[in-house]
């Protein structure tokens, strides 16, 4: 993030000089960053696999709940 860019914006946007109310103010400093923050871009794109299926889905799901109770077994026996 770009500070100076973000506070030139926000001196751009607001007129001290004129009695703002809140809402005016707020649609000024979100119209300010939104114009100088980088937005998120993109995911992965990643390519499905042809062997992938919804009863694979539904196992992983079952492993990956089992794994994460048994890490958390463990971590309250260390306690």
């Amino acid at each position: 993030m770009d500070i100076d860019k973000t506070r030139n914006g926000l001196k751009e946007k607001l007129d001290w000089t004129d009695e703002k109310i809140p809402e005016p103010c707020m649609k000024a400093i979100t119209q300010a960053c939104s114009e100088t923050i980088p937005k998120k871009r993109g995911g992965r794109n990643r390519r499905r696999t042809y062997w992938w299926n919804s009863d694979i889905a539904e196992n992983w799901k079952a492993f990956t709940k089992a794994r994460r109770a048994l890490m958390r077994a463990r971590k309250l026996n260390r306690a």
